[in-house]
């Protein structure tokens, strides 16, 4: 199968697909947004919800000429829970719940994106597979919210 270039808004789109395959989710709670810190509501019956957001990217110095410049780009997965599982101040359930638990989540994650090689109609964009850089621990927002962000590497050449 041959590399081919790609647009951020490819990668955004394979990704996203990818994350509702392997995670059983659809539009309403998995999607592209611009601040995974601003959470959404979750709907009604749902365990948790998923975001995709574009992250910084560098552009390789020595990979641009006429025609193609490659991007080390970061994306953003942020799985959001409700809060309302614990007893107060407690945050076990949160954390471990087997069906929404946050760090149940984040090794759904890591297993559908981690080694992935992500293709567009059949051809494989990325220059390498994805790999995972970094979590950030989970918080709980104002709007009683409980959120985690994993960083995600996408190397890809562009296309335009």
């Amino acid at each position: 199968m041959a590399r081919s270039d790609a647009t951020q808004t490819d990668v955004l789109t394979v990704i996203v697909a990818k994350l509702r395959s392997d995670l059983s989710l659809n539009e309403r709670n998995c999607f592209v947004t611009l601040e995974p810190m601003n959470p959404p509501i979750i709907p009604k019956g749902g365990d948790f919800v998923v975001s995709v957001a574009p992250g910084e990217g560098a552009f390789v110095e020595g990979e641009q000429y006429e025609g193609n410049v490659t991007e080390e780009w970061t994306i953003i997965v942020t799985a959001y829970a409700r809060t309302r599982l614990d007893s107060t101040d407690h945050d076990q359930k949160l954390l471990q719940d087997a069906t929404r638990g946050l760090l149940l989540i984040k090794g759904q994650i890591l297993a559908s994106l981690v080694g992935a090689d992500p293709a567009i109609g059949g051809d494989e964009f990325a220059r390498d597979l994805i790999f995972a850089q970094r979590a950030e621990r989970p918080i709980v927002t104002q709007q009683g919210v409980a959120l985690m962000s994993i960083n995600f590497g996408v190397h890809f050449d562009w296309s335009w």
